[in-house]
C-alpha cells in the first residue's frame, strides 16, 4: 500500500490507499471518459437530427413526384422521388431517436455508478481526494 502524498504544503495524510481504492479511482476515471464519449456522440446525433428536420421541411415544399439525387454511401447517388426521400429521412430520424434513447440510458447508468464510487471514495478520503470536474 502507498500513502497519498500530493497534498498542499504543511498538510499531512496518513490514509493508506489500498488496491481496492485504486481500482475504484481507475474505474471512476474510465467511466468519466466513457460518459464524455457518449455525450459527444449524443450531441452529434442531435445535430444530425436537426439537419434532417430542416431538410425534411425543405423537401415538403417541393413537388412529391420530382426526382432528386439521393446519396448512398460515400460517392453513390440515385434519383428518387421527393416522397421516397422524405420517407427515408423519417426512417433515419427514427433510428437516430433509438440511438439517442440508448445513449441517454447508458449515460444515466454511468452516472449512478459514478455517484456510488464518489460516495465510497469521499467516505474514505474526505477532502484528500477530488472527484469533481
Amino acid at each position: 500500500m502507498s500513502s497519498v502524498s500530493m497534498l498542499p504544503e504543511g498538510q499531512s495524510n496518513d490514509i493508506e490507499v489500498s488496491m481496492q481504492d485504486q481500482d475504484r479511482i481507475n474505474e471512476f476515471s474510465k467511466l468519466i471518459l466513457r460518459q464524455d464519449k457518449h455525450k459527444a456522440v449524443l450531441t452529434s446525433l442531435q445535430d444530425e437530427k436537426e439537419y434532417i428536420d430542416e431538410l425534411s421541411l425543405e423537401l415538403e415544399l417541393m413537388d412529391e413526384d420530382e426526382k432528386l439525387s439521393y446519396n448512398l454511401g460515400d460517392s453513390s447517388f440515385i434519383k428518387l422521388k421527393v416522397s421516397k426521400i422524405i420517407k427515408l429521412l423519417e426512417d433515419d430520424l427514427e433510428e437516430i431517436n433509438k440511438k439517442e434513447d440508448e445513449l441517454a440510458k447508458e449515460i444515466d447508468d454511468i452516472e449512478v455508478v459514478l455517484k456510488e464510487l464518489k460516495q465510497k471514495l469521499y467516505a474514505k478520503f474526505g477532502n484528500n481526494i477530488n472527484m469533481e470536474r
